[in-house]
């Protein structure tokens, strides 16, 4: 009687261990068809193509850069240079207010000159 005891727990214990493995390999079949379906669904998309793309001409490369055209850059530099240079001039000519002849004392002040201190060179040794 106690084998049969033994035996029918361990025929119990047995059909536990059964019943988790079936439940183990349910999961993993489920899992399984599910990367299957994914994968097909994949290579489905993979597989198409699009109708609507065509390649009309091949592209060649350029023979020269298209940008920074330097020797236009240069130019357009000399010349901005030299207007701004030369409006630089006609502003501080035109703002210099300070007497330099016997004219400007007659013109600007409208008195008339009575002498003349003339600017001598200094003399380097």
């Amino acid at each position: 009687m106690n084998q049969l005891r033994r035996e029918g727990q361990d025929l119990n214990e047995k059909e536990s261990q059964y019943q988790n493995l079936q439940r183990e390999v349910e999961a993993n079949q489920q899992l399984y068809d599910s990367v299957v379906k994914r994968l097909k669904e994949t290579g489905v998309a993979g597989g198409l193509e699009n109708s609507n793309v065509r390649i009309i001409e091949e592209a060649t490369p350029p023979s020269a850069p298209i940008r920074p055209l330097k020797a236009r850059n240069l130019a357009m530099s000399l010349v901005a240079g030299l207007v701004l240079a030369i409006a630089v001039a006609v502003a501080l000519e035109y703002l210099d207010t300070t007497v330099k002849t016997p004219d400007d004392v007659e013109r600007y002040l409208g008195l008339v000159v009575i002498g003349v201190v003339p600017a001598f060179g200094t003399r380097r040794r």
